[in-house]
């Protein structure tokens, strides 16, 4: 299966907006940057875990680049997941789990063997936490809205990709990440912004490959 990149995903969904589809790609982690796709391609993951379902949109992307993708979530959102994930043909792929509590989710993943873990749960310090310390067996964890647990992220040294994206790998890989800022387009940059807060000027020089000599 090819990897589904955001435009893609983007057009077919813009052909049922009359239904309410075409706004999903706006509030979810699904963005033009594609930053879940260029880490799994980077992981190479054969089975995946996601936490945080919501309307399964990071699901297709993440079934698109492994074999098979545990995702789990509070609620169930089955009418929306059931109609995208039949649209892009990923069914056969997901293992849809609703769960009670942290618990539930603790218990389900204790047996479960999977190399690539995706974080998009509860936006807290201690949801990233716990979330953390129930996946990061695998080795290799993406987080979406990283600003907002900035503080826990550091005492795990993970790496910001972008404000919103960080990704912590147990061996300390994290020389590909360089490569995928690069590669930010301009809408991506500002979308994101970087990391680093360079001003636009210092982009430009980058891009340009120019100096200030």
């Amino acid at each position: 299966m090819k990897p589904l990149t955001y435009d893609y995903i983007y057009k077919r969904l813009k052909k049922y907006e009359k239904y309410g589809f075409g706004f999903i790609c706006g509030g979810t982690s699904v963005r033009p940057d594609n930053i879940i796709l260029k880490v799994m391609e980077h992981v190479k993951p054969t089975i995946s875990v996601e936490i945080g379902t919501y309307r399964g949109l990071s699901t297709v992307v993440i079934a698109s680049m492994c074999d098979k993708v545990h995702t789990l979530d509070i609620k169930y959102w089955g009418p929306d997941v059931d109609f995208i994930w039949t649209l892009f043909g990923v069914n056969d792929k997901i293992v849809y789990n609703v769960v009670n509590d942290n618990l539930d989710k603790r218990n389900y993943l204790s047996n479960k063997d999977f190399e690539f873990a995706y974080i998009d749960g509860g936006h807290s310090i201690e949801d990233a936490k716990y979330d953390f310390e129930i996946t990061n067996k695998c080795g290799h964890i993406l987080f979406d809205d990283a600003d907002g647990i900035a503080q826990f992220l550091k005492t795990i040294n993970s790496i910001n990709i972008t404000k919103r994206f960080a990704y912590w790998s147990a061996d300390g890989d994290y020389d590909f990440i360089k490569k995928i800022q690069d590669d930010l387009t301009w809408k991506e940059i500002e979308l994101n912004g970087r990391i680093d807060k360079m001003a636009w000027g210092r982009i430009i020089m980058e891009k340009e490959g120019l100096t200030n000599n």
